[in-house]
């Protein structure tokens, strides 16, 4: 009887959904009311919203019989990325409420400063998933909507102040999943919150301004909790839950203490923590306790960055820690030989600015073929710096800057076809490197300066078109710069390359004018060369025209005695043009649409204010970065700094303007919070 029944049922909804047309013209209105209610939506919004079958617009899916709509999606519609001024949105909850089966809401990203129409959000009966991220909100009181079945509700990145509300722990019993990172919330912890949320499994209250003294065992009632993360706050955390009041069962897959004023590793957090623990940023001394009796740690991933740690990295490191995938000790003083082997899973490894020594042992490059990400910058590393038979072939990432390596380009990274940067900088290597250097077909970041490489600019960077940041200054290359760099089409086109995800592993280190600078905010829109400090006498062609270039013309460039063609118009140069050798052939259409400069060929004389240029080595001029480009320009000195942007024998397609300005900061950079990696980890088939 059950059967027949059930086919019955099914044949209705299929009658139903014979009969009708789409969604309900109700629910169709209101959502073209909601469509004019944002008032400068993106240009790609609603690009398909016409006609009377809604539930094909996009943002918008429908139950499966088409009538009502459960979900909407309107993923950051008012961002216009242009920064222009948007005025905020109020989205209009009556309007949300005529939705009578919603389940999914999703409005990140639009600009939303609060709502009206509250009470109407007690009518959405079905709502289970509410994400409001990335907007500004402010009003914490316009949280307490009553009892709601959501079990999910992002509220991330908004402008919420004051105390976190407790109606949000005492309405919204279902909750499993609770995001309130990156506001201003700047009260007392929220315990009442807490110990009423009792199937949260993710609590994420990071980057608030949160502060007071807790006990982890303030979430040891939390049978289902699994995530929980309240990093870079002003907490005082007690890591210590061995007693009494803390149940012995009690653990989590992943725990977030960066920047909670830690001062010791307590040996509970490494035997309880199954999956992921980050404690960067804390004032954590002496030794790590690395050996554990008749025990190995689940961990997967491990981050004491920034910390004040210091001892040697035990040999058998890899047998007590057997599942990483993902280790960062940077920033401390760790010191001694890196260990042979840190397992075959690891797929991260960052160990930059300690006081490490010796080589790179070669058990440590051949055996770990699971790794995307290197990173031993800033330490006392000597020796080559890959051996013959070394084998990283997943290998997107490589950072050796800052140390000790000789001997040459390791063309080994041959076989690494996946790398992405290379940043070897300021070391002791040597060669020609030309004879050494393998084309990586997806390199974007060449960093090589302040070496000793010599002969000429090889001819395989021009294979390398992808190629974004190229750093060859403060070595001993000479001959022409090679004609066919103009094939490098990222330095030719004004598209914008992959995303990098902004975080301190995603960083590249570059000197500029002696300073060393860190990038850690859109490095994929970095443009820029760097030839300066070596033997390239031999320029024929510089054109720099047609950019947002200002400053004096430096006197070095009449060292240039080869140089046939010069253009610097449609800048913003000032004073006086140098004069001497080939400078003498240029007529005055090599400096048009620079009205502040003066002296031959123009017919704009100086007077006793112009700025005469510099003599010294090191002239600054082009050290801008306007509108957020890159601009790590080459010189032709023999001696001296100086920083350049070039074209050679192209014109000026090779530094495009950016929306963004990079994210500057003097390396050694400060405690950096958790962020979201460039790459995930992924299931990797390693070599035994």
């Amino acid at each position: 009887m059950g059967r027949p029944k059930l086919l019955y049922r099914w044949f209705l909804v299929l009658l139903l959904c014979f009969e009708c047309r789409g969604c309900l013209e109700v629910e169709r209105a209101a959502l073209l009311q909601i469509k004019d209610s944002m008032t400068s939506p993106h240009e790609s919004a609603f690009s398909n919203w016409y006609g009377e079958e809604c539930c094909e617009w996009e943002g918008i899916e429908c139950g499966p019989t088409r009538i009502h709509i459960h979900n909407i999606f309107f993923h950051y519609w008012m961002d216009g990325g242009n920064g222009e001024l948007i005025q905020p949105w109020y989205p209009n909850l009556t309007l949300f409420a005529q939705f009578q089966e919603l389940q999914e809401l999703e409005l990140p990203g639009n600009h939303i400063r609060g709502f009206l129409s509250l009470h109407a959000f007690s009518q959405l009966k079905w709502l289970q998933r509410l994400d409001l991220r990335d907007n500004s909100i402010q009003d914490g009181s316009s949280l307490c909507w009553g009892t709601s079945p959501l079990y999910f509700l992002d509220l991330s990145g908004n402008m919420l102040q004051g105390n976190v509300p407790d109606c949000l722990g005492a309405n919204l019993f279902q909750l499993q999943h609770l995001d309130l990172s990156n506001n201003p919330f700047n009260g007392s912890f929220p315990a009442l919150l807490i110990s009423n949320l009792t199937k949260i499994e993710s609590l994420i209250l990071s980057r608030n301004e949160l502060h007071g003294t807790i006990s982890l065992c303030i979430f040891a009632n939390l049978s289902k909790l699994n995530e929980l993360d309240i990093s870079f706050n002003h907490l005082q955390v007690q890591t210590e839950v061995e007693s009494s009041s803390c149940p012995p069962s009690f653990s989590l897959n992943s725990l977030f203490l960066g920047g909670c004023n830690l001062k010791k590793v307590s040996p509970w957090l490494l035997h309880n923590i199954t999956s992921e623990l980050w404690l960067g940023g804390n004032d954590l001394t002496g030794p790590f306790p690395w050996k554990f009796h008749n025990f190995s740690s689940k961990l997967t991933s491990l981050d004491v960055s920034n910390n004040f740690l210091h001892g040697t990295l035990p040999r058998d490191i890899n047998l007590n820690f057997p599942r990483l995938r993902h280790l960062d000790l940077s920033k401390n003083s760790f010191n001694g030989n890196l260990p042979p082997f840190f397992g075959n899973l690891l797929q991260m490894l960052h160990l930059s600015d300690n006081q490490f020594q010796g080589e790179i042992p070669h058990s440590m490059t051949s055996n770990m073929s699971c790794l995307l990400y290197l990173r031993l910058s800033g330490n006392n590393l000597t020796g080559d710096l890959f051996s013959k038979n070394s084998s990283l072939p997943k290998l997107r990432r490589l950072y050796l800057g800052r140390n000790q390596f000789s001997g040459t380009f390791p063309y080994v990274l041959s076989k690494s076809v996946e790398l992405e940067i290379v940043d070897i900088q300021n070391n002791d290597l040597s060669g020609e490197l030309s004879s050494y250097l393998p084309v990586l077909p997806k390199l974007k970041h060449l960093l090589l300066g302040r070496n000793r490489f010599r002969g000429q600019i090889p001819r395989q960077l021009c294979q390398m078109r992808d190629l974004n940041v190229l750093d060859l200054s403060r070595n001993s290359l000479s001959g022409e710069i090679p004609d066919c760099l103009d094939n490098v089409t990222s330095w030719t086109d004004g598209s914008y390359p992959p995303y990098f995800a902004t975080d301190s592993w995603n960083s590249i280190e570059i000197f500029i004018n002696g300073i060393l600078l860190s990038f850690e905010m859109m490095i994929s829109a970095l443009r820029g060369i760097d030839v300066s400090s070596n033997r390239l006498t031999e320029l024929e062609s510089m054109d720099l025209s047609h950019n947002n270039l200002f400053g004096t013309v430096p006197r070095e460039l009449t060292h240039l005695e080869f140089l046939e063609v010069f253009n610097i118009s449609f800048n913003n140069l000032s004073g006086m043009i140098p004069m001497g050798k080939q400078f003498e052939t240029f007529s005055n259409d090599s400096y048009l649409g620079n009205p502040d400069l003066c002296g031959l060929p123009l017919s704009n004389k100086c007077d006793g204010n112009a700025k005469t240029p510099p003599v010294y080595g090191g002239a600054k001029m082009f050290q801008s970065l306007p509108f957020g480009s890159f601009l790590i320009s080459p010189s032709s000195m023999q001696n001296g700094e100086n920083t350049l942007p070039l074209s050679p024998k192209t014109k000026n397609h090779v530094f495009r303007k950016r929306e963004m300005m990079p994210a500057i900061t003097e390396s050694p950079n400060v405690a950096v919070p958790r962020q979201q990696f460039g790459f995930t980890f992924t299931e990797c088939t390693c070599r035994k």
